[in-house]
C-alpha cells in the first residue's frame, strides 16, 4: 500500500524518479530535535503562565456517511 500511495504521489508531483519526493529535497524540511522540541515547550508554557499543557479533548465525526 505504502509503495503504490508513493508511486500515486510521484505520478500526481511529475517525479519520474519513483522516490519520495522527502528524499530528492536538497536539504530537510525540518531535523527532529527532542531536546529543542521540549525547551521550546517549556519556554512557551513558562510565557503562557502554565506549569504542564492543559488537557486535550479530540472531537471527530461519527456518523455512518463520515465513515465511508
Amino acid at each position: 500500500m505504502a509503495k503504490l500511495r508513493i508511486r500515486l504521489c510521484s505520478i500526481r508531483n511529475n517525479n519520474t524518479s519513483g522516490k519520495d519526493f522527502r528524499d530528492e529535497a536538497p536539504k530537510k524540511y525540518y531535523e527532529f530535535d527532542a531536546t529543542k522540541a521540549k525547551q521550546l515547550l517549556a519556554e512557551g508554557l513558562k510565557e503562557d503562565g502554565l506549569a504542564k499543557l492543559p488537557p486535550i479533548t479530540f472531537k471527530y465525526n461519527t456518523s455512518d456517511k463520515h465513515k465511508k
